[in-house]
């Protein structure tokens, strides 16, 4: 995503080059300065080497080892977070080496179940928020369901899935003039129709971003998106940043 991402920036510029995962082959070594401004603008991160005609793409050391506890912690909460609906009570989940999870649940014999929980892949989903609501009270349950973020705040938020993540072609962290990193975004052909309706009818409304029926981050639509790529902004961590970036 990365690499595709690199490939159409420098395009913007008349920058042609073959990407091919961590490694970018200028056509033209000339261009090799102002490729390298252009990277460095995607992602403050990265680290550039250049290798004759070709440039060699890795991450900082410091920011690979802060994603990496990032996704390693998220990635504990989720396990957690769905042992925890099974209510199997002293699940201890915790990190084991640079990449492992080890779970353990004392008591329990067959292990089947957990097995199949913790083998499913996580769903990412686009919903719309309700703003109809002034009470829980008023919840019509049929169309509308609570569902809660990391912190535990409440949102209600429609049951009607508008876009699946199956329809996410990209999504990265970029960084802003301010050094604020936000979210882009791309959607499939298909979804990027539908988005483009959803974001023409709902300007200023709230459009909830949910994993596994817990809510990622819910930003509000502050224009119609009519190509199908976008950027969220907002207070949200490094591991919704992240979660949202592996999808």
């Amino acid at each position: 995503m990365l690499a595709n991402e690199i490939k159409e920036t420098l395009l913007t510029k008349n920058i042609e080059s073959n990407v091919q995962n961590s490694v970018i082959t200028l056509n033209n070594i000339d261009d090799y300065k102002k490729a390298s401004v252009l990277i460095n603008a995607i992602n403050p991160n990265l680290e550039l080497n250049r290798k004759d005609s070709s440039i060699l793409i890795s991450y900082k050391p410091h920011y690979k080892n802060s994603l990496i506890s990032e996704v390693a912690a998220e990635s504990i909460n989720n396990v957690q977070r769905r042992l925890d609906k099974l209510g199997t009570k002293e699940v201890s989940v915790q990190k084991q080496g640079q990449n492992k999870i080890l779970v353990q649940v004392p008591g329990v014999e067959d292990t089947k179940q957990i097995k199949s929980l913790l083998g499913k892949t996580a769903k990412l989903a686009f919903h719309l928020a309700n703003t109809n609501i002034a009470k829980v009270q008023d919840i019509d349950h049929e169309t509308t369901v609570m569902l809660k973020d990391s912190l535990g705040n409440s949102y209600p938020i429609f049951r009607k899935t508008e876009i699946g993540g199956d329809s996410l072609v990209n999504a990265s962290v970029r960084f802003g003039h301010l050094g604020k990193p936000t979210v882009h975004f791309k959607f499939d052909s298909i979804a990027s129709k539908r988005f483009a309706k959803i974001t023409k009818e709902n300007v200023g409304k709230p459009f909830a971003i949910v994993l596994d029926n817990t809510v990622l981050t819910v930003p509000t639509i502050r224009e119609p998106i009519l190509n199908g790529e976008g950027e969220i902004s907002g207070n949200f961590t490094e591991n919704k940043q992240a979660n949202l970036q592996y999808f």
